[in-house]
């Protein structure tokens, strides 16, 4: 009997796609504004990432742009006036999206500067 009820209290197994979907559904994600931020997240990252070494000038600007965007605290006034739109800066996009903003801006820091060694 104590095999039985040791066994109650045993964590679930769940793999993480069971999860997440459970997630999802239960989720404000299923809100237009939760999915525009998470679309917004992703286009600075793929434009951070995807135009980091690149050679032409408007992909270049792309990087520049996701880079200030990403980079950027709150409370920095400096920068272009469509930067500073109430409600689309980094932080508050992560801070919705439950991310912490600072990790992720030093992972993707990271990550370009191990992408600039190797193309060095």
């Amino acid at each position: 009997m104590v095999a039985h009820t040791d066994r109650l209290f045993e964590p679930d197994i769940i793999a993480p796609s069971q999860f997440f979907a459970t997630q999802l559904r239960d989720s404000p994600s299923q809100r237009g504004e939760y999915r525009l931020l998470v679309a917004v997240l992703t286009d600075a990252v793929e434009c951070f990432q995807g135009n980091a070494h690149a050679a032409a000038k408007g992909s270049q600007r792309l990087f520049d742009e996701a880079q200030r965007w990403i980079t950027r605290k709150s409370g920095d006034t400096v920068g272009h006036a469509a930067d500073q739109t109430p409600g689309f800066s980094f932080e508050y996009v992560c801070d919705v999206l439950g991310l912490d903003a600072a990790l992720l801006r030093s992972g993707l820091q990271r990550w370009h500067t191990r992408n600039d060694a190797r193309s060095s």
